[in-house]
């Protein structure tokens, strides 16, 4: 495409405007999204589903570029939105051991640590009591 748009310009004057537009219709016609896929962009985030109609809205009645910045800007000021509310928890330190059990006894393999909410929110073992660090 860049060789396309740096050596070849002085051949496009030869083709007609009309195969130059099948030519881009072609290379973008693969880009349009399927109604599986909206059904996807729907079950992951209907919010941003909505920020996809706007913006193909958008770049239908007024320009490209301006469908292009209303898009980025609606999915900036979510992603700005869903920082200032994330939810936080305080977690503690557990240290998990890798045992492989043998005949006659226990043998010793690793250890390593995990961190688990300090409030066993997330269905931990509530006996297990983590050590905040």
């Amino acid at each position: 495409i860049i060789l396309g748009i740096y050596a070849l310009p002085a051949m496009f004057y030869w083709i007609s405007q009309a195969s130059l537009a099948a030519v881009i219709i072609h290379a973008v016609g693969d880009l349009i999204a399927g109604p599986q896929t909206l059904k996807v962009f729907w079950q992951v985030s209907p919010i941003e589903f909505f920020i996809f109609w706007i913006g193909v809205i958008v770049t239908i009645f007024s320009s490209i570029e301006i469908g292009i910045y209303t898009t980025i800007i609606s999915s900036g000021v979510l992603l700005l939105f869903r920082i200032a509310k994330a939810r936080g928890q305080f977690v503690g330190r557990v240290q998990v051991e890798q045992v492989k059990l043998s005949i006659n006894n226990y043998i010793h393999l690793t250890t390593r640590n995990i961190y688990v909410p300090l409030d066993h929110s997330d269905g931990s073992n509530p006996t297990i009591i983590p050590v905040s660090s």
